[in-house]
């Protein structure tokens, strides 16, 4: 029986590495490919300048500083402090050139939750999150090496979600792109940046 359980398992992940990732997943709506490549269907800007994402994708400046921030992870502190209606969160850099990218990160996932265009549909701390978008309160103050967020509600189950989106963001800082791929990955090695 566990030979069979096994065999079921790796030809599950065999077929999930080798399948287009599912909708509202960053890189099938900016027309990436599981090893980030393009191809010759992925959805063009205006002009031809290469993919973009349908209403969730994101832009390559987008999935760029995820990429970078994800590589840069071992010169990335956090620091997480719960208040009463949600999370204070204190991120900085030792590395100069992510100073920047940090908190252009943070602008422009602050700006896609203002906007209702959601990320990692597939993870239920986001979807959780994106669905209740217009009962988040965020405040940003560039601090020195990086960036200092506040986010709030008064709903007391987005408050939950508020900090387990905290609680994740951590676990990419601590672990870089092993945190960030999705369970259908199957562990793969791939991380190609966008657009290469």
């Amino acid at each position: 029986m566990r030979t069979l359980t096994t065999v079921l398992a790796l030809m599950f992940v065999s077929a999930s590495v080798q399948a287009d990732p599912p909708p509202g997943c960053c890189c099938r709506d900016a027309g990436l490919g599981m090893r980030g490549t393009t191809g010759p269907s992925a959805p063009q800007r205006p002009g031809g300048t290469g993919p973009v994402g349908k209403e969730r994708g994101m832009s390559d400046d987008e999935h760029g500083a995820i990429f970078d921030l994800l590589g840069g992870h071992g010169t990335i502190a956090r620091k997480v402090e719960e208040i009463p209606d949600g999370v204070r969160t204190t991120t900085t850099t030792t590395k100069p050139e992510l100073v920047e990218t940090l908190r252009t990160h943070v602008r422009q996932m602050a700006r896609r939750l203002e906007q209702g265009r959601p990320v990692r549909m597939w993870d239920p701390v986001f979807r959780g999150v994106f669905a209740h978008a217009d009962e988040i309160e965020v405040a940003m103050k560039d601090i020195a090496g990086g960036i200092e967020v506040t986010e709030t509600s008064t709903n007391p189950s987005v408050v939950t979600l508020i900090r387990a989106h905290a609680a994740k963001v951590s676990d990419f800082v601590a672990r870089g792109h092993a945190a960030a791929r999705p369970p259908w990955a199957g562990g793969g090695r791939g991380r190609m940046r966008p657009g290469r």
